[in-house]
């Protein structure tokens, strides 16, 4: 009975606030002037300009996801499998992406891709070009595609990272005694053992950039499928045309979450080859030099963006010079003491917190479910727990402004309440996967040991299995914590009043001003890639490798 009404109460979360605003979405698609009707999801197929955004759409997230896959499969091979000098300098240079959203990235490289940025002043400077390229002009696309690329390589690379250094034992030395040579190697026996960890990654990659929103806007690149519907917002109620675009992107998300969750469970092969893993070697030379020809470049490039920000934030005047004329500190103060600025980042810190807790209950009874008691339904929780993760914010919060208009909930009035659901919805994968690692490492007889002492259920799980689950609920709820803080979808599109901004929110204000906003911007990014780092790194000190597991769709 009592497993039945936890059952009851995670299944009522995850139908109310997961299911019912994609429900409602779905049908403002589809029920137009109180009759069914696809004619609106015909049209958005059927629609020239339509059509034309989802083209754009399609080939940003192919173009990201090839790229992507180039660099981080030789990167996890090299930094993996052997181990060299600055080896942990460069893996940390390469994770840096990480701690900062292609959303708040864009600032600095719009800095460095302007037409009299530096890039273009050191080329008319050496003679090779006579005006520069006019990349956020005409090549608006192609600043996006690097800037995903940058932020987007670094998830695939610590995904295969792990399984890159594990593979390197016992079959790869059987196939070099049987006579295969690297190659030969690589093709019959890497590969194969890499391929579900490699395609469910580019799953990942392929999804998460086609639904991004932040770097488009920042870009002011208008012909993206998600930037589409965060203009049609405004329409709610009044056409459908957002909503079946909504609906169209929907079915691509879970068509590929479907795919990357098939993918990875049919991992037998991967699991029966994790004894067999031997420590990495060490690696000199000619095929080091030959490595860090490239791979030191790109540590270089992955930090970048986080250099430019940091720079644009202090400094003080910058025009037609490829270094700042002075520097300043001041704008860390404007950011700090502006309305918009100080209530972003205060908002995001209380609600990222409120949804962090109800994050944690959720979690420890979906484990107590599914790990421990094994309900019958348990997987069926699992799912839509996991589903969060691949529901990009922008099409969740359309499902909220479809399903809260016109309700005491409506972020039209007040989105405080809305932005702590979605932020407790969408990070809720973290904390449920956090806790499930640490719970599967616990023995079983340790706890029945204790209830053969006579204690209670409630006495077992306070005195024994809390204890032991601690470090994970902590790592957990960091990693929501901060991942609430700088989420870019929800916060765009549900806060509608200044004093209901959230970070993100704030910081696209702050970004759009015509005096001084570049630098006010970079300056609350820089507090809130500080944030992010300090929580990526107390979370990564407990989870250890096990962090990347938090990115998977499983």
């Amino acid at each position: 009975m009592k497993n039945a009404l936890l059952s009851g109460c995670v299944a009522l979360f995850l139908i109310a606030f997961l299911v019912l605003p994609l429900a409602a979405t779905v049908r403002d698609a589809v029920w137009h002037n109180g009759h069914l009707t696809p004619d609106y999801l015909f049209y958005t197929i059927s629609d020239p300009y339509l059509r034309g955004l989802l083209a754009n759409s399609l080939f940003l997230a192919l173009m990201v996801t090839l790229l992507s896959t180039l660099i981080a499969v030789p990167a996890a091979a090299t930094v993996g499998r052997w181990t060299f000098p600055g080896r942990t300098l460069l893996l940390m240079a390469l994770l840096a992406p990480l701690i900062i959203p292609p959303f708040v990235g864009a600032i600095g490289m719009r800095l460095i891709l302007g037409r009299f940025g530096p890039i273009n002043l050191l080329l008319i400077y050496l003679g090779l070009s006579e005006n520069g390229l006019d990349i956020l002009g005409s090549g608006k696309l192609f600043g996006i595609i690097v800037i995903e690329t940058l932020h987007f390589f670094p998830l695939l690379f610590l995904m295969l990272l792990s399984p890159m250094a594990q593979t390197r034992g016992s079959l790869e030395e059987a196939a070099a005694g049987l006579g295969a040579g690297f190659g030969l190697s690589a093709r019959k026996v890497l590969f194969p053992m890499l391929r579900p960890t490699l395609a469910a990654g580019m799953l990942i990659v392929f999804l998460w950039s086609l639904t991004d929103l932040g770097a488009p806007l920042m870009f002011d690149y208008r012909y993206l499928i998600p930037v589409k519907i965060f203009d049609t917002t405004s329409e709610i109620g009044s056409s459908p045309v957002g909503s079946a675009l909504v609906v169209v992107l929907l079915v691509v998300v879970l068509g590929i979450f479907a795919l990357s969750r098939w993918i990875l469970g049919r991992n037998v092969a991967w699991r029966s080859v994790r004894e067999s893993a031997s420590h990495p070697v060490p690696l000199f030379g000619t095929p080091l030099f030959l490595r860090m020809m490239w791979l030191v470049p790109l540590g270089v490039i992955s930090i970048l963006p986080h250099l430019m920000i940091i720079l644009i934030s202090i400094s003080g005047r910058w025009a037609m010079t490829v270094f700042p004329e002075s520097l300043t500190p001041e704008f860390y103060a404007r950011c700090l003491l502006d309305p918009i600025g100080w209530g972003g980042l205060s908002n995001s810190l209380w609600m990222s917190a409120c949804a962090t807790v109800v994050d944690v209950a959720l979690a420890l009874i979906l484990v107590h479910l599914v790990v421990r008691k094994r309900v019958q339904w348990g997987w069926l929780l699992d799912l839509g727990a996991s589903l969060p993760l691949a529901i990009p914010g922008v099409l969740l919060a359309f499902g909220y402004l479809s399903l809260f208009l016109g309700t005491p909930l409506s972020p039209m009035s007040s989105a405080t309440s809305v932005l702590i659901i979605a932020y407790a919805t969408r990070r809720l994968p973290y904390m449920v996967k956090s806790i499930a690692a640490g719970a599967t490492a616990i023995p079983a007889t340790w706890e029945e040991a204790a209830y053969s002492l006579g204690g209670s259920a409630f006495r077992v799980w306070r005195k024994v299995t809390l204890p032991l689950l601690f470090p994970s609920i902590l790592a957990g709820a960091i990693m929501a914590f901060i991942f609430s803080l700088l989420e870019v979808g929800c916060s765009l599109i549900l806060a509608f009043r200044e004093s209901d901004y959230p970070l993100t929110k704030s910081l696209y204000s702050l970004f759009a001003r015509a005096t001084e906003g570049p630098q006010s911007a970079a300056a609350l990014g820089v507090i809130g890639m500080l944030i992010l780092t300090m929580g990526l790194w107390f979370s990564a000190r407990l989870l250890g490798r096990r962090i990347a597991d938090l990115f998977r769709p499983l």
